[in-house]
């Protein structure tokens, strides 16, 4: 199965936190996880330590590296992005 999650500057750190523990769960089933920041988005990881260490952890569990759709980190290009859209069977 095959995961992708949006993470949004506006989210707030409970929703953050739950989708955290969501990711975990369907990485303990190994399915494909992806996550995309948006523009700022990552900002809300950076300011927490404890939230920073424990996303930071993801990869370890088997999340595909972090992708960042807009900004200056901008790794993933519209067209890939759009690619990930069309192939998830649960998109947040």
């Amino acid at each position: 199965m095959r995961i992708l999650f949006n993470i949004y500057p506006e989210q707030s750190r409970q929703r953050l936190a739950q989708t955290h523990l969501l990711i975990l769960a369907f990485l303990n089933f190994d399915h494909s996880v992806h996550i995309v920041f948006h523009e700022g988005s990552e900002q809300l990881i950076q300011d927490d330590l404890n939230i920073k260490k424990e996303w930071q952890a993801l990869p370890l569990y088997g999340a595909h590296e972090f992708l960042f759709f807009d900004g200056p980190d901008k790794n993933i290009s519209e067209d890939k992005y759009r690619h990930l859209i069309q192939q998830a069977d649960f998109i947040s």
